[in-house]
Protein backbone atom coordinates (compact mmCIF):
# COMPACT_ATOMS: atom_id res chain seq x y z
CA UNK A 1 0.00 0.00 0.00
CA UNK A 2 1.39 3.59 -1.02
CA UNK A 3 0.54 4.80 2.41
CA UNK A 4 1.51 8.55 1.57
CA UNK A 5 -0.82 8.36 -1.13
CA UNK A 6 -3.77 7.12 1.26
CA UNK A 7 -2.94 9.89 3.24
CA UNK A 8 -3.15 12.32 1.05
CA UNK A 9 -6.96 10.91 -0.18
CA UNK A 10 -7.41 11.27 3.27
CA UNK A 11 -7.40 15.08 2.89
CA UNK A 12 -8.76 15.08 -0.54
CA UNK A 13 -11.53 17.59 -0.84
CA UNK A 14 -12.95 15.31 -3.40
CA UNK A 15 -15.64 13.53 -1.12
CA UNK A 16 -15.64 10.52 -3.66
CA UNK A 17 -11.86 10.27 -3.15
CA UNK A 18 -12.10 10.50 0.61
CA UNK A 19 -14.59 8.13 1.42
CA UNK A 20 -12.77 5.73 -0.55
CA UNK A 21 -9.56 6.55 1.43
CA UNK A 22 -11.87 6.06 4.37
CA UNK A 23 -12.36 2.79 3.49
CA UNK A 24 -8.99 1.56 2.73
CA UNK A 25 -8.10 3.22 5.41
CA UNK A 26 -10.44 1.50 8.22
CA UNK A 27 -9.70 -1.68 6.47
CA UNK A 28 -6.33 -1.07 7.34
CA UNK A 29 -6.76 -0.56 11.06
CA UNK A 30 -8.57 -3.56 11.24
CA UNK A 31 -6.28 -5.65 9.35
CA UNK A 32 -2.75 -4.57 10.54
CA UNK A 33 -2.76 -2.16 13.20
CA UNK A 34 0.61 -2.13 14.51
CA UNK A 35 1.74 -1.91 10.74
CA UNK A 36 -0.57 1.66 10.40
CA UNK A 37 0.77 2.99 13.74
CA UNK A 38 4.35 2.46 12.52
CA UNK A 39 3.23 4.24 9.26
CA UNK A 40 1.60 7.21 11.06
CA UNK A 41 4.83 7.95 13.30
CA UNK A 42 7.12 7.11 10.08
CA UNK A 43 4.71 9.76 8.23
CA UNK A 44 5.13 12.39 10.98
CA UNK A 45 8.91 12.07 11.35
CA UNK A 46 9.56 12.14 7.29
CA UNK A 47 6.69 13.86 5.56
CA UNK A 48 7.98 17.02 3.57
CA UNK A 49 4.70 18.59 3.78
CA UNK A 50 3.71 20.41 7.02
CA UNK A 51 -0.01 18.95 6.06
CA UNK A 52 0.74 15.74 6.33
CA UNK A 53 2.92 15.96 9.18
CA UNK A 54 0.46 17.57 10.85
CA UNK A 55 -2.51 14.79 10.02
CA UNK A 56 -0.65 12.50 11.59
CA UNK A 57 -1.49 13.45 15.09
CA UNK A 58 -4.78 13.84 14.23
CA UNK A 59 -5.07 10.12 12.77
CA UNK A 60 -3.14 8.87 15.98
CA UNK A 61 -4.73 10.05 18.61
CA UNK A 62 -8.73 7.84 18.04
CA UNK A 63 -5.96 5.50 17.26
CA UNK A 64 -4.48 5.04 20.92
CA UNK A 65 -7.62 5.80 22.85
CA UNK A 66 -8.58 2.63 25.16
CA UNK A 67 -11.68 2.62 23.78
CA UNK A 68 -10.10 1.77 20.40
CA UNK A 69 -8.28 -1.04 21.19
CA UNK A 70 -5.22 -0.11 19.45
CA UNK A 71 -2.81 0.39 21.80
CA UNK A 72 -3.66 -2.76 23.83
CA UNK A 73 -2.56 -4.75 19.90
CA UNK A 74 0.76 -3.03 20.11
CA UNK A 75 3.94 -5.24 21.71
CA UNK A 76 5.66 -3.91 24.00
CA UNK A 77 8.79 -2.85 21.22
CA UNK A 78 6.33 -1.47 19.07
CA UNK A 79 4.57 1.09 22.18
CA UNK A 80 8.07 1.82 23.31
CA UNK A 81 9.13 2.44 19.57
CA UNK A 82 5.99 4.79 19.56
CA UNK A 83 6.65 6.63 22.85
CA UNK A 84 10.15 7.41 22.15
CA UNK A 85 9.40 8.42 18.36
CA UNK A 86 6.82 10.96 19.92
CA UNK A 87 9.39 12.29 22.33
CA UNK A 88 11.98 12.77 19.71
CA UNK A 89 9.50 14.16 17.47
CA UNK A 90 8.28 16.81 19.59
CA UNK A 91 11.97 18.18 20.19
CA UNK A 92 12.51 18.17 16.46
CA UNK A 93 9.65 19.24 14.60
CA UNK A 94 10.14 23.03 12.91
CA UNK A 95 6.25 23.78 13.21
CA UNK A 96 4.54 25.07 16.28
CA UNK A 97 1.36 24.02 15.64
CA UNK A 98 2.29 20.52 14.77
CA UNK A 99 4.59 20.04 18.14
CA UNK A 100 1.17 21.70 20.26
CA UNK A 101 -0.85 18.27 18.52
CA UNK A 102 2.09 16.58 19.74
CA UNK A 103 2.31 17.46 22.90
CA UNK A 104 -1.63 16.76 23.32
CA UNK A 105 -1.21 13.29 21.90
CA UNK A 106 1.72 12.90 24.21
CA UNK A 107 -0.49 13.83 27.57
CA UNK A 108 -2.74 11.41 25.91
CA UNK A 109 -0.24 8.28 26.01
CA UNK A 110 0.94 9.60 29.36
CA UNK A 111 -2.82 8.74 30.55
CA UNK A 112 -3.14 5.38 28.76
CA UNK A 113 0.56 4.24 29.77
CA UNK A 114 -0.82 5.28 33.53
CA UNK A 115 -4.23 3.15 32.86
CA UNK A 116 -1.95 0.01 32.20
CA UNK A 117 0.57 0.93 35.03
CA UNK A 118 3.38 1.50 32.50
CA UNK A 119 6.00 3.51 33.74
CA UNK A 120 7.60 6.61 31.35
CA UNK A 121 10.07 7.92 33.09
CA UNK A 122 11.70 9.03 29.99
CA UNK A 123 8.70 11.37 29.34
CA UNK A 124 9.32 13.95 32.34
CA UNK A 125 13.52 14.03 31.61
CA UNK A 126 12.71 14.75 27.97
CA UNK A 127 10.10 17.92 29.05
CA UNK A 128 12.57 19.10 31.38
CA UNK A 129 15.51 18.78 28.87
CA UNK A 130 13.06 20.86 26.43
CA UNK A 131 12.61 23.81 29.29
CA UNK A 132 16.39 24.42 28.99
CA UNK A 133 16.73 23.81 25.00
CA UNK A 134 18.39 27.06 23.62
CA UNK A 135 15.62 27.69 21.43
CA UNK A 136 12.95 30.09 22.88
CA UNK A 137 10.28 28.11 20.93
CA UNK A 138 10.93 24.86 21.86
CA UNK A 139 10.69 26.14 25.91
CA UNK A 140 7.40 27.22 25.14
CA UNK A 141 6.65 23.87 23.33
CA UNK A 142 7.97 22.14 26.82
CA UNK A 143 5.26 24.62 28.89
CA UNK A 144 2.59 23.72 26.53
CA UNK A 145 3.21 20.09 26.93
CA UNK A 146 3.80 20.46 30.56
CA UNK A 147 -0.14 22.24 31.02
CA UNK A 148 -1.29 18.91 29.52
CA UNK A 149 0.28 16.75 31.16
CA UNK A 150 -0.83 18.51 34.17
CA UNK A 151 -4.57 17.99 32.76
CA UNK A 152 -4.28 14.63 31.57
CA UNK A 153 -1.75 13.03 34.44
CA UNK A 154 -1.30 15.80 37.01
CA UNK A 155 -0.65 12.69 39.87
CA UNK A 156 2.15 11.70 38.44
CA UNK A 157 3.71 15.26 38.43
CA UNK A 158 2.87 16.34 41.94
CA UNK A 159 4.93 14.05 43.45
CA UNK A 160 8.23 16.03 41.54
CA UNK A 161 6.96 19.70 43.29
CA UNK A 162 9.87 20.97 44.08
CA UNK A 163 11.98 20.19 40.75
CA UNK A 164 8.37 22.26 39.52
CA UNK A 165 8.35 24.87 42.22
CA UNK A 166 12.33 25.33 41.05
CA UNK A 167 11.79 25.36 37.42
CA UNK A 168 8.72 27.45 37.51
CA UNK A 169 10.34 30.07 39.41
CA UNK A 170 13.53 30.18 36.80
CA UNK A 171 11.50 30.08 33.77
CA UNK A 172 8.71 33.11 34.39
CA UNK A 173 11.48 34.86 34.74
CA UNK A 174 12.63 33.87 31.37
CA UNK A 175 14.40 36.63 28.94
CA UNK A 176 11.87 35.40 26.84
CA UNK A 177 8.00 36.78 26.59
CA UNK A 178 6.51 34.10 25.10
CA UNK A 179 8.11 31.33 27.30
CA UNK A 180 7.19 33.86 30.34
CA UNK A 181 3.68 32.97 29.30
CA UNK A 182 3.38 29.37 28.49
CA UNK A 183 5.27 28.95 31.58
CA UNK A 184 2.82 30.68 33.61
CA UNK A 185 0.23 28.68 32.09
CA UNK A 186 2.18 25.71 32.85
CA UNK A 187 2.58 26.95 36.40
CA UNK A 188 -1.15 27.23 36.96
CA UNK A 189 -2.40 23.58 35.65
CA UNK A 190 0.75 21.94 37.80
CA UNK A 191 -1.09 24.16 40.89
CA UNK A 192 -4.27 22.57 40.09
CA UNK A 193 -2.82 19.43 40.78
CA UNK A 194 -2.21 19.73 44.32
CA UNK A 195 -4.13 19.57 47.34
CA UNK A 196 -2.11 20.23 50.24
CA UNK A 197 -2.00 23.65 51.97
CA UNK A 198 1.30 23.46 52.53
CA UNK A 199 2.65 22.69 49.28
CA UNK A 200 0.21 24.97 47.49
CA UNK A 201 1.72 27.61 49.80
CA UNK A 202 5.20 26.74 48.86
CA UNK A 203 4.52 28.16 45.64
CA UNK A 204 3.04 31.36 46.54
CA UNK A 205 6.41 32.78 45.60
CA UNK A 206 5.70 32.97 42.27
CA UNK A 207 3.06 34.76 42.36
CA UNK A 208 5.49 38.11 41.83
CA UNK A 209 6.44 36.93 38.21
CA UNK A 210 3.00 36.54 37.50
CA UNK A 211 2.21 39.34 37.98
CA UNK A 212 5.02 41.22 36.84
CA UNK A 213 3.65 39.07 33.77
CA UNK A 214 0.45 40.97 33.73
CA UNK A 215 1.93 43.92 33.82
CA UNK A 216 3.85 43.61 30.89
CA UNK A 217 0.68 42.24 29.01
CA UNK A 218 -1.62 45.18 29.86
CA UNK A 219 0.61 46.74 27.36
CA UNK A 220 1.98 44.42 24.74
CA UNK A 221 -1.50 44.29 22.56
CA UNK A 222 -1.02 40.93 22.53
CA UNK A 223 -4.83 40.52 24.15
CA UNK A 224 -5.35 36.93 23.04
CA UNK A 225 -2.65 35.58 25.09
CA UNK A 226 -3.12 38.00 27.57
CA UNK A 227 -7.05 36.60 27.61
CA UNK A 228 -5.09 33.12 27.81
CA UNK A 229 -3.39 34.17 30.87
CA UNK A 230 -6.16 35.83 32.95
CA UNK A 231 -8.26 32.49 31.80
CA UNK A 232 -5.43 30.27 33.92
CA UNK A 233 -5.57 32.48 36.39
CA UNK A 234 -9.46 32.31 37.12
CA UNK A 235 -9.23 28.90 37.43
CA UNK A 236 -7.06 28.84 40.56
CA UNK A 237 -9.07 31.49 41.93
CA UNK A 238 -12.22 28.78 41.58
CA UNK A 239 -10.11 25.72 42.99
CA UNK A 240 -7.71 27.32 45.18
CA UNK A 241 -8.81 30.84 45.59
CA UNK A 242 -6.61 30.96 49.16
CA UNK A 243 -3.63 30.69 47.02
CA UNK A 244 -3.41 34.66 46.78
CA UNK A 245 -4.03 35.15 50.46
CA UNK A 246 -0.37 36.49 50.85
CA UNK A 247 -0.22 38.47 47.72
CA UNK A 248 -4.14 39.48 47.75
CA UNK A 249 -4.14 43.31 47.38
CA UNK A 250 -1.35 43.36 44.79
CA UNK A 251 -3.17 40.74 43.21
CA UNK A 252 -6.56 42.32 43.60
CA UNK A 253 -5.18 45.76 42.51
CA UNK A 254 -4.19 44.57 39.33
CA UNK A 255 -6.79 42.92 38.42
CA UNK A 256 -9.03 46.11 39.18
CA UNK A 257 -6.64 48.16 37.02
CA UNK A 258 -7.54 45.64 33.66
CA UNK A 259 -10.87 45.80 34.75
CA UNK A 260 -11.18 49.93 34.46
CA UNK A 261 -8.78 49.94 31.40
CA UNK A 262 -11.24 51.20 28.41
CA UNK A 263 -8.71 50.81 25.96
CA UNK A 264 -8.75 46.85 26.55
CA UNK A 265 -11.06 44.95 24.69
CA UNK A 266 -14.29 43.57 26.58
CA UNK A 267 -13.71 40.38 26.73
CA UNK A 268 -10.18 40.65 28.68
CA UNK A 269 -11.64 42.91 31.06
CA UNK A 270 -14.35 40.66 31.62
CA UNK A 271 -11.79 37.54 32.19
CA UNK A 272 -10.58 40.38 35.02
CA UNK A 273 -13.94 40.86 36.55
CA UNK A 274 -14.32 37.12 36.76
CA UNK A 275 -10.76 36.70 38.65
CA UNK A 276 -12.21 39.17 41.72
CA UNK A 277 -15.64 37.59 41.25
CA UNK A 278 -14.58 34.15 41.82
CA UNK A 279 -11.84 35.13 45.16
CA UNK A 280 -15.40 36.64 46.70
CA UNK A 281 -17.23 33.87 45.95
CA UNK A 282 -14.88 30.93 46.61
CA UNK A 283 -13.01 32.63 49.78
CA UNK A 284 -15.34 35.18 51.08
CA UNK A 285 -13.75 35.21 54.42
CA UNK A 286 -10.79 36.03 53.23
CA UNK A 287 -11.74 38.86 50.90
CA UNK A 288 -13.66 40.94 53.36
CA UNK A 289 -10.13 40.72 55.56
CA UNK A 290 -8.55 42.88 52.69
CA UNK A 291 -10.12 46.61 53.37
CA UNK A 292 -8.60 47.15 49.98
CA UNK A 293 -10.86 44.70 48.11
CA UNK A 294 -14.10 46.02 50.04
CA UNK A 295 -13.45 49.54 49.12
CA UNK A 296 -12.79 49.11 45.76
CA UNK A 297 -14.57 46.05 44.12
CA UNK A 298 -18.15 47.30 44.29
CA UNK A 299 -17.48 50.49 43.46
CA UNK A 300 -15.60 49.01 40.22
CA UNK A 301 -18.89 46.99 39.18
CA UNK A 302 -21.09 50.39 39.48
CA UNK A 303 -18.68 51.82 37.14
CA UNK A 304 -18.56 48.82 34.83
CA UNK A 305 -22.65 48.65 34.51
CA UNK A 306 -22.62 52.63 34.22
CA UNK A 307 -20.29 52.54 31.38
CA UNK A 308 -21.41 53.03 27.87
CA UNK A 309 -19.55 53.04 24.93
CA UNK A 310 -19.41 56.36 23.12
CA UNK A 311 -21.20 56.03 19.59
CA UNK A 312 -23.09 59.15 17.67
CA UNK A 313 -25.26 56.62 15.87
CA UNK A 314 -26.50 54.49 19.14
CA UNK A 315 -29.90 56.78 18.98
CA UNK A 316 -30.42 55.79 15.36
CA UNK A 317 -30.14 52.64 16.10
CA UNK A 318 -32.28 52.36 19.39
CA UNK A 319 -35.13 54.21 17.50
CA UNK A 320 -34.69 51.35 14.64
CA UNK A 321 -36.26 47.93 16.02
CA UNK A 322 -34.96 46.84 13.17
CA UNK A 323 -31.08 47.42 13.62
CA UNK A 324 -30.85 47.32 17.18
CA UNK A 325 -32.09 44.58 19.64
CA UNK A 326 -30.30 44.80 23.75
CA UNK A 327 -29.59 41.21 22.67
CA UNK A 328 -27.55 41.98 19.79
CA UNK A 329 -25.71 45.23 20.94
CA UNK A 330 -22.56 44.23 22.03
CA UNK A 331 -21.74 47.55 23.22
CA UNK A 332 -23.59 46.45 26.44
CA UNK A 333 -21.44 43.48 27.13
CA UNK A 334 -18.83 44.69 30.27
CA UNK A 335 -21.83 46.54 31.34
CA UNK A 336 -24.08 43.14 31.38
CA UNK A 337 -20.82 41.75 32.76
CA UNK A 338 -21.48 44.29 35.56
CA UNK A 339 -24.56 43.68 36.29
CA UNK A 340 -24.09 39.84 36.65
CA UNK A 341 -21.14 40.38 38.83
CA UNK A 342 -23.64 42.46 41.64
CA UNK A 343 -25.99 39.72 41.57
CA UNK A 344 -23.28 37.29 42.47
CA UNK A 345 -21.65 39.59 45.00
CA UNK A 346 -25.17 39.83 46.97
CA UNK A 347 -25.70 36.23 47.21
Amino acid sequence: MDFPALVAALMSNDNATRKQAEASYEAFKAEQPQTLVANLVQLLRAAPEPEARAFAPVLLRPLLEVKAGVYTQLDAAAQATLKAQLLEAVATEPVAHIRRKLGHLIAELAAISEKFEQPWPELLNAVSALTTNADALLRVTAFDLLAKLAEYVGNLLAPHKESFLTLFTNSLNDANGEVQIASLKAASAFLLTLEDKQELSAFAIIIGPMLRIIEVLVNSGDEVAFREVLSALVQIAEVHPKFFRNSLDDVARAMIFVCSSQELDSETRELALEFLISLCENAGGMVRKSQFIVTNVVPLVIQLMCEVEEDETWVQKFDDPETFTEANDADNSISDAGAAAIDRLST
